[in-house]
């Protein structure tokens, strides 16, 4: 379990199972930035997580797919469902909170 970077062949899969995180970013975007790095303190906290991140920037099918008006976007997935969506960024508190009401 770990930070992996979109990849169309694995995403339904990595989804499909257990619980998600699903990062929706844009370049040059501060808040993305802040999130990224909840993110990577959020792994090393939880190693047995999975987080997705999606560059909209590039992954423009992506993103229209899953109507990302704004970004960060965090998608929040147990067993290939869609649980919760936020947008903006969040603090590793809130984000705990959040995976504590969906998984318990």
């Amino acid at each position: 379990m770990a930070i992996t970077n979109y990849n169309a062949a694995t995403y339904e899969e990595i989804i499909n199972e257990g619980f998600t995180i699903v990062d929706f970013y844009g370049e040059k975007c501060g808040p993305c930035e802040y999130l990224s790095d909840v993110l990577d303190e959020l792994i090393f906290e939880m190693p047995f997580l999975d987080i997705i991140k999606v560059n909209t920037t590039v992954e423009h099918d992506m993103a229209e797919k899953h109507n990302i008006r704004g970004v960060p976007m965090v998608h929040f997935y147990k067993d290939g469902k869609l649980v919760q969506d936020q947008v903006g960024s969040m603090t590793l508190p809130q984000i705990k909170e959040i995976i504590s009401n969906i998984m318990y």
